[in-house]
């Protein structure tokens, strides 16, 4: 779990299809299947992003200095999980370990606090008090 590369697409932290295989103990090719049986139940921007042509483009040169890169060389497109598309797939698989995983990615990989925030005075917009 430690040794996930992390990212972030639209300001949201994601995780590939084989990442999440990963975590969850079982094959790309399964979430894939899942996802395509449940389709109806996943919401592009919501769920997941489905990256293709100039968006994947600008995505693979956004990580080509991770070791991430080197798997997505070659991909046509590639799906980028949100954390409820993740959830989407822990409740789909039912195993005890993609339960305990979405936990810990729940608690750490989704877990944003180590990222600089702005510090905003809430009491204040546009220079003006609310």
């Amino acid at each position: 779990m430690n040794n996930l590369i992390k990212i972030e697409h639209s300001g949201q932290r994601v995780l590939t299809t084989e990442q999440l295989a990963q975590v969850y103990g079982c094959e790309a090719k399964q979430l894939l299947q899942n996802f395509n049986n449940n389709a109806a139940r996943f919401t592009e921007g919501r769920h997941y992003f489905k990256l293709d042509g100039d968006a994947l483009r600008e995505f693979k040169g956004s990580i080509s200095s991770s070791k991430l890169s080197n798997n997505l060389k070659f991909v046509p497109n590639l799906i980028l999980w949100t954390r409820r598309g993740v959830s989407r797939h822990c409740k789909m698989l039912g195993t005890d370990q993609a339960w305990e995983m979405f936990d810990e990615l729940e608690e750490t990989y989704f877990n944003q606090k180590e990222l600089p925030k702005l510090s905003v005075n809430p009491m204040r917009r546009n220079g003006k008090r609310s």
